[in-house]
């Protein structure tokens, strides 16, 4: 948090959630975009503060510091609705560890046909006690 206190992320936190909330009004919008709070390195402790607050929807970008995250026993008690984000590149060998993470919301980054087999497959494989959510698939310039 770079030298800032928690009650000054908390209320900036704040105000950015009721600007965009007050946009949206605004435009009439049909839903209320979301913001993604990036915890990556961050201890558990900030993440159910700033849920406290409002916040329900963390990206991490490492499969190992997601895992650990989203089975806390302080998080899963404190946090309930908490929706997880996987961002950046995602390894095909992580693809089962992934798929089993509780409350994963979205996998951000679908960057190869394998990956997407890879992910489809461990899906298979796992019983999920829900539908797994959304994946963003990207594309390169030659299409791939």
């Amino acid at each position: 948090m770079r030298g800032r206190s928690m009650g000054e992320i908390t209320l900036k936190l704040k105000n950015i959630l009721q600007r965009i909330n007050e946009l949206a009004e605004q435009r009439k919008s049909v839903s209320v975009p979301k913001l993604i709070a990036v915890s990556k390195t961050k201890p558990i402790e900030a993440i159910v503060e700033l849920y406290k607050c409002g916040q329900y929807t963390f990206g991490e970008n490492y499969v190992q510091e997601l895992e650990e995250k989203a089975n806390n026993e302080q998080i899963k008690r404190e946090c309930p609705d908490i929706r997880w984000h996987y961002i950046g590149h995602l390894q095909r060998n992580k693809c089962n560890r992934i798929v089993k993470i509780p409350n994963l919301e979205c996998i951000q980054t679908i960057d190869s046909i394998q990956l997407a087999d890879s992910l489809n497959n461990a899906c298979k494989n796992v019983q999920l006690s829900k539908p797994f959510g959304n994946l963003i698939v990207t594309t390169t310039a030659n299409g791939e």
